[in-house]
């Protein structure tokens, strides 16, 4: 059966290869201790399961269980989609079967494109109560805020604090995700849309690929009191690089975020080449780089 991953088909047989062939003969590099952050807070190392879209969650958890990954971020496009409980359950259940622990889950909830916000939201919290996840990950809006009225953007801010207080009642919390194309795209307008909803978000952050170092450098100095996960890759505006190549940048990015009181959460998310056999070097460079 073909599947699409970020615009390309796959066999899945292929990837299941992929996977056995990474799991059973590639080599992992030793799995590492966890680093002891301030007040004996212990910084994980997880996989966004979006890197793999066309595994199973059979597989994603195979993949991270071998490589020794402490927990997983679930998907809500393909591996555990809004508003089915069931599947919520399973991937919960496989994922602390092997002693992963359960990240994030990256809904893909665009506040405000929904004509009924409420019943939507409602599924996506269900969901990640059945999974288990203690924050859930959101996007602000599909536009700039420069290019939106002042009425749109109030209405934007009142949604988030409804979603926010639905999810604080649940005993979870929102994280706000640094996406282009949205009103979290820029980090000045992420600082001034926290301060709007009174900051009852957190932030997931990662470089912006169509910046240069000197923006993102601002941009993690800025909102590292804010984060709670860091989605990590090396990228640049028409290519990607292993995680290695960026030693440099994100050696300066570590030491902003670990200054912070709490220390935030590292996720590998998508593999320069899409392929399963390069998890084993990009997580062993992660590791090196939260070991210095």
């Amino acid at each position: 059966m073909l599947v699409g991953c970020q615009g390309m088909c796959y066999d899945n047989r292929e990837f299941a290869g992929s996977l056995l062939r990474c799991c059973f003969f590639g080599k992992a590099g030793d799995h590492g201790g966890r680093k002891t952050g301030k007040a004996g807070k212990s910084v994980q190392v997880g996989l966004a399961s979006v890197s793999f879209r066309p595994f199973t969650a059979e597989q994603v958890v195979a993949l991270s269980a071998k490589l020794g990954l402490q927990m997983i971020e679930w998907g809500g496009d393909i591996h555990v989609p809004a508003g089915d409980l069931d599947r919520a359950r399973e991937a919960a259940a496989l994922t602390r079967k092997e002693g992963i622990g359960i990240g994030g889950y990256g809904s893909y909830y665009r506040i405000g494109t929904y004509s009924n916000p409420i019943a939507e939201w409602t599924k996506v919290l269900d969901t990640a109560v059945a999974l288990g996840t203690p924050c859930i990950g959101v996007w602000a809006y599909n536009r700039n805020k420069s290019s939106l009225m002042e009425r749109e953007y109030r209405s934007i801010v009142a949604q988030t604090r409804e979603i926010c207080e639905m999810a604080k009642k649940a005993g979870l919390r929102v994280a706000l995700e640094c996406h282009p194309g949205t009103i979290t795209g820029d980090y000045r307008d992420s600082l001034q849309f926290l301060e709007d909803i009174g900051y009852e978000a957190t932030m997931y952050w990662q470089p912006n690929q169509f910046q240069d170092g000197a923006y993102n450098l601002r941009a993690c100095q800025a909102l590292a009191p804010h984060v709670t996960y860091v989605h990590v890759f090396h990228w640049g505006p028409k290519a990607r690089y292993p995680l290695a190549a960026g030693e440099r940048e994100w050696s300066l990015y570590r030491d902003i975020l670990n200054r912070q009181a709490k220390e935030p959460d590292y996720v590998l998310k998508y593999m320069p080449d899409n392929m399963a056999e390069s998890l084993p070097r990009e997580t062993k460079a992660l590791r090196k780089l939260l070991q210095k």
